[in-house]
């Protein structure tokens, strides 16, 4: 009799282990789907430049784009753009800039653009100016590499003035071309002068 007691009990005690067992698995299973369901969800959202909605735009109006493909696209030219007008303050490279893509991207008459500026010449930080006791003077200048992608899409749609037929960048990639531009120096001295600071521009702590 109590043999078979203790079968019973052990009976019982495997059945609750089996039972116990597959509960445990069940929710390892659930717990599993959970986190792939997750995972899946977090991929689809660091997702957003490539595939996945890239032809979606986002609260700003535009869209991104992981090539070059929409550089040499042409949009359609929007409704109603004879009609507005572009209100553009500043005259510095992103207002210029800005002003060529809504002539070539959007197709906006350039008589409906206008830029206000406090100065009497354009170009911001990157202005210059013809001083007869000093020179030629800009406030600021910049060096080109190969990866300005955008200025060199922007470029390549701009006219020259002096060559029918030929871009700026045309005229700025065979000028670098025969007199190539690149600089080893920090610091200049006398109007570009190397002032020989071995590659550093030496401030004091002042500032």
């Amino acid at each position: 009799m109590a043999k078979n007691k203790n079968l019973a009990i052990g009976a019982a005690l495997a059945a609750g282990a089996g039972a116990a067992a597959i509960v445990a698995k069940k929710h390892k299973d659930a717990h599993k789907a959970e986190v792939k369901k997750t995972s899946s969800k977090t991929t689809q959202k660091e997702y957003r430049n490539t595939e996945i909605g890239k032809n979606q735009k986002n609260s700003k109006g535009i869209y991104y784009s992981n090539g070059n493909y929409e550089a040499f696209a042409r949009p359609r030219k929007p409704e109603g753009v004879d009609d507005k007008h572009a209100y553009i303050v500043g005259s510095g490279l992103a207002s210029l800039a800005a002003a060529c893509f809504l002539v070539r991207d959007a197709q906006m008459p350039g008589d409906h653009i206008h830029i206000l500026e406090a100065m009497d010449i354009a170009g911001g930080a990157c202005d210059g100016i013809f001083d007869p006791t000093r020179g030629y003077v800009m406030r600021g200048g910049r060096e080109m590499e190969n990866h300005f992608e955008c200025l060199w899409d922007l470029f390549r749609s701009i006219p020259s003035l002096e060559t029918p037929g030929v871009s700026v960048l045309d005229e700025y990639y065979w000028l670098n071309k025969e007199d190539p531009n690149y600089s080893l120096c920090r610091a200049t001295i006398n109007r570009g002068q190397d002032a020989h600071t071995d590659g550093r521009f030496n401030l004091s702590q002042k500032g």
